[in-house]
């Protein structure tokens, strides 16, 4: 969920929402009407946060999506304006009226609409992405015997990244995991590193 206000981001009042439905598969209207739910129930609850109902709700998609923004306001009996833009024509839908508005391209109107969808976009991509890292990272590490919670976290913070640890010896890394050597070799082995650059060089 993302808020603009005066036509500008309001980064302040971005939210994440972890979704709790679990029955069945992924259904993108039900996770769309428990998101707004949950915001809109926080305002009738009195959250002072989200006390204040936003001007137009904007919702990514067509009438079906913004019909399930209506099933979520009309649950709490609220009335707030809503509209639905269709990336695919760019068409932007209203309630109670059967055809969608097609606003001219040039319209300052659709730019700020486009901004708001864009800006939806990249805030969720970017929040996909980091889960989906952190998860990559944590799945390989907690493979290996040896390293639990405090070792990982030391590895992952002095690293930073799969890519980091990979080009590490064995040394530094039982240095930084406070590991046996041979802990140290397994994690190089877990991460795919190649041995032949990141082995220490034995002396003659």
């Amino acid at each position: 969920m993302i808020v603009f206000e005066n036509g500008l981001p309001r980064k302040s009042d971005y939210r994440r929402f972890r979704i709790r439905l679990t029955e069945g598969e992924p259904n993108d209207y039900a996770m769309m009407e428990e998101v707004l739910s949950r915001r809109l129930q926080a305002a009738v609850s009195g959250n002072v946060k989200f006390r204040r109902l936003p001007d137009l709700i904007l919702v990514d998609g067509g009438m079906g999506q913004l019909n399930t923004a209506r099933r979520a306001m009309e649950a709490l009996d609220l009335r707030v304006p809503a509209a639905g833009l269709a990336k695919e024509r760019e068409l932007v839908y209203l309630p109670d009226r059967p055809a969608p508005l097609s606003i001219p391209s040039h319209s300052r109107a659709l730019h700020l609409l486009q901004r708001v969808r864009d800006e939806a976009h990249r805030f969720a991509l970017a929040y996909h992405r980091g889960l989906r890292a952190k998860e990559a990272r944590q799945s390989v590490l907690d493979t290996v015997p040896g390293i639990g919670p405090a070792r990982r976290r030391r590895l992952l913070s002095h690293f930073g990244s799969l890519a980091r640890l990979r080009r590490a010896d064995a040394q530094e890394v039982a240095r930084v995991a406070g590991c046996p050597a041979r802990v140290a070799e397994a994690v190089l082995a877990a991460v795919g590193a190649d041995r032949a650059s990141a082995a220490p060089q034995e002396g003659n």
